[in-house]
């Protein structure tokens, strides 16, 4: 009788001979046995200790006991356990869309602290960008991109992993960005008192300016958002803690100011460099809000044919008509225009302009916005919420970064 022929007998007929917790042990190696999976050398000699020690027990149903233990035979030759330890890049087939493309592929023998560091970057990864294990090749494939190259490398190259040479000069090329970034993402520079963008593709234009705060709204319109150390000290040190913020946000972190604490004059660096500027104004206050920004405006030095209002409001309100009227901010929208107001919803004329709008500042209009509207909204390049109230719908627009 085979070993695991012996198994297989008592743990389907004769399991209450052992103890609770040998038995946990043949019934996993069992179960092993009928996927027609060899055991281990390492297992053997545990199985052979287990059977042994209740062999007394087992010769009242199993007669020959002594000469089947003291003969061990087994079946199948022992299963040698996969010492490999390689990293490389492979070209397999997506089990979900059948297309085949080159992946990270981490070979290894079951390491613990490497599974829980692999399942934890997982966990703080975006799905594009997360490892899946393959239960039939006992491998861990990874998509090609520099996050999970410059990863993987940090993780496995203390662990004597052989690295394919693809994988290593990739990771060697992303190492080397990430050592000298300034080298090679785009970055704001001031250069002999005029700012620069470096490292940027040739058709982002150049800021050409002295000014500081028109040079970083300029670069944070073509999704520069870093800069040198000492612009970095300038910005602490000349900029309005507004302006900074503002600066600082992401989509996914959009600002918001208290009007009550937070003085209109603060706006001046956003509404003086960043035009054309589209003013969203609530329901309730139009009139008063209104003539604030415009007022503010034009203290800035924007006329009223800049400021386009483009939405009136019944004739049981007609002052606030009237003041459009007689401001003559009536004006359609053009490209001298500076200040859009705009209340409910995008208005047409606005849409054929062409205008791009980059700044939009919400005055306190944040729930059942029209479609148009909420476009607009959730594409622009910086939004500021500016009311009393904190908006209670930010994740709306948030948007899910990599």
């Amino acid at each position: 009788m085979y070993i695991e022929d012996l198994i297989k007998l008592i743990t389907n007929n004769f399991s209450h001979l052992i103890s609770y917790r040998d038995m946990e042990i043949l019934q996993s190696i069992c179960d092993q046995l009928y996927l027609n999976s060899s055991v281990t050398e390492k297992q053997s000699l545990l199985l052979l200790r287990i059977l042994n020690t209740h062999k007394d027990r087992l010769r009242s149903v199993i007669y020959d006991i002594d000469a089947v233990l003291e003969n061990a035979r087994w079946q199948k030759p022992f299963r040698t356990l996969n010492n490999i330890r390689r990293v490389s890049i492979e070209k397999r087939k997506s089990p979900t869309t059948g297309i085949e493309r080159s992946n990270i592929v981490v070979r290894f023998p079951f390491d613990k602290e490497l599974v829980d560091q692999f399942r934890s970057l997982n966990s703080q990864s975006h799905p594009l960008f997360r490892g899946t294990f393959d239960q039939d090749d006992k491998v861990w494939v990874f998509g090609l991109n520099e996050l999970n190259i410059l990863n993987l490398g940090d993780s496995v190259l203390s662990r004597e992993f052989h690295l394919s040479e693809d994988f290593l000069e990739y990771y060697n090329q992303c190492n080397d960005i990430r050592t000298n970034i300034e080298k090679h993402i785009p970055l704001l520079v001031q250069q002999n008192d005029k700012y620069l963008i470096n490292n940027a593709h040739a058709l982002i234009p150049q800021p050409e300016t002295d000014n500081l705060s028109k040079a970083l709204f300029h670069a944070r319109l073509y999704g520069v958002t870093t800069w040198s150390d000492e612009i970095e000290d300038k910005i602490n040190k000349e900029l309005s803690p507004v302006t900074k913020k503002i600066l600082l946000s992401t989509k996914k972190n959009r600002p918001w100011f208290n009007s009550d604490t937070v003085n209109i004059n603060e706006f001046e660096e956003l509404l003086t460099y960043n035009g054309p500027i589209l003013i969203i104004v609530p329901g309730g206050s139009e009139l008063e809000l209104t003539k604030k920004w415009v007022k503010f405006a034009q203290i800035l030095g924007i006329g009223n044919k800049e400021i386009s209002v483009m939405f009136r409001l019944p004739n049981d309100q007609n002052s606030f008509n009237q003041y459009i009227k007689d401001n003559q901010l009536n004006t359609i929208p053009n490209s001298n225009t500076k200040l859009i107001f705009v209340s409910t919803k995008i208005p047409k004329p606005l849409i054929k302009s062409s205008i791009k709008i980059d700044t939009i500042i919400n005055l306190g209009y944040y729930i059942n916005m029209h479609f148009s509207m909420n476009a607009m909204v959730e594409n622009s390049c910086n939004l500021v919420y500016y009311s009393i109230t904190e908006p209670v719908v930010f994740k709306k627009w948030q948007q899910q970064e990599l």
